[in-house]
C-alpha cells in the first residue's frame, strides 16, 4: 500500500506582544496588604441604613476634591455635604452591630461611564479610610435606583438579598430639604411604619432656600401626584437615568414582592392595597 504523503507544515505567526505604554511596567504589581475585616453572620442584621447617591466619584484621589467626581452643574459645591452623608452613616453602622449600610445609586451618567454612583460613595468612604475593620462586611452597595423613591425600595430588597429578610429599622442619610419627600411621600408609598422609619439630614452649607424651592417644584409636588414615577417626567428620568439599559434581577431574589416593583394604578395616588412583608 503506497505511503500518504504527510500534509505540509502550516507556520503559524505569533504576532509580538503590544508594548506597554511609557510609565508602565510589565512586570507583576505588588500585592496590596491584606485587608482585615470582621466576620458577620448576615442573617442576625436587622437594621437597614441607606445613603442615597448623587454624584459620581471617579479617582484614586481624594474625595473631598470636586474634581475627583462627575456632577452636574447644579451639584457644584454640595460633595462636602455627600461625604458628611457617607461619614455619618458608617458613625451609625459603627454604633450599631446589627445594622448594615447600603450606598444606593445606579449607572445614571453616561458621561461618568459605567461606574456607579454606590460604587463611587463606596470607594469614597474607603479613600477617606472609614472602612475599618469592624464596619467592612456591613457596608455594601445598592447599584441599580434611579431615583429616590427607588433607593428604598430596591434597597429594602437588597437588604433580602444579603439577609434573607427584610430590614425592622430603616435609617435614611440624606439632605434635610428632602427630608419630606422621603418620610412622607415614599415611605408611605410603600406602607413602611414611621415608628420604624428614621431621616438624619445634612444639609450643603449656605442658604438652601434655592434648593428647598427647587426640591417642591421638580421632585416633591410630582411625587405627590404619582406616588411610584410611573408617568410623565418622573418615567422620563428614570429613562434617561438609565442610560446602559440595566435591568434589576430584584423580582426574582425577592418574590414575596415581586408584582410590586412593577406597581402602577391607574389612580396615580393609589397607595398599594397587596401584603406587604414588612407589615408583617
Amino acid at each position: 500500500m503506497p505511503s500518504r504523503t504527510p500534509p505540509p507544515m502550516v507556520r503559524i505567526n505569533i504576532p509580538t506582544p503590544l508594548s506597554l505604554s511609557h510609565g508602565l511596567s510589565s512586570t507583576r504589581a505588588q500585592d496590596r496588604p491584606r485587608r482585615e475585616y470582621t466576620d458577620v453572620e448576615f442573617k442576625q442584621l436587622t437594621d437597614l441604613v441607606i445613603v442615597p447617591g448623587h454624584g459620581v466619584y471617579l479617582g484614586n484621589e481624594s474625595p473631598l476634591d470636586e474634581s475627583n467626581w462627575f456632577l452636574l452643574n447644579e451639584q457644584r459645591g454640595e460633595v462636602g455635604a455627600f461625604m458628611a452623608h457617607v461619614g455619618k452613616a458608617i458613625e451609625i453602622v459603627k454604633e450599631h452591630d446589627s445594622a448594615l449600610l447600603l450606598f444606593s445609586g445606579g449607572e445614571t451618567r453616561v458621561e461618568a461611564g459605567t461606574y456607579s454612583e454606590a460604587q463611587g460613595y463606596w470607594a469614597a468612604a474607603d479613600k477617606m479610610g472609614w472602612l475599618t475593620k469592624d464596619v467592612y462586611r456591613r457596608v455594601m452597595t445598592e447599584e441599580f435606583a434611579r431615583d429616590s423613591y427607588e433607593n428604598i425600595l430596591f434597597s429594602i430588597a437588597r437588604f433580602h438579598e444579603i439577609t434573607g429578610n427584610y430590614p425592622d429599622r430603616i435609617t435614611v442619610v440624606g439632605f434635610d430639604f428632602k427630608r419630606e419627600r422621603f418620610v412622607d411621600l415614599h415611605r408611605g408609598a410603600l406602607k413602611y411604619p414611621k415608628i420604624r422609619f428614621n431621616y438624619v439630614g445634612i444639609n450643603p452649607p449656605g442658604d438652601v432656600k434655592a434648593l428647598a424651592k427647587s426640591e417642591r417644584e421638580n421632585a416633591y409636588d410630582l411625587f405627590a401626584k404619582d406616588l411610584y414615577g410611573c408617568k410623565g417626567r418622573l418615567a422620563e428620568k428614570r429613562e434617561k437615568r438609565n442610560p446602559f439599559k440595566l435591568n434589576h434581577g430584584y423580582a426574582k431574589s425577592c418574590p414575596e414582592i415581586a408584582s410590586f416593583f412593577d406597581y402602577c394604578p391607574a389612580n396615580p395616588t393609589a397607595v398599594y392595597d397587596g401584603h406587604l412583608p414588612w407589615l408583617s
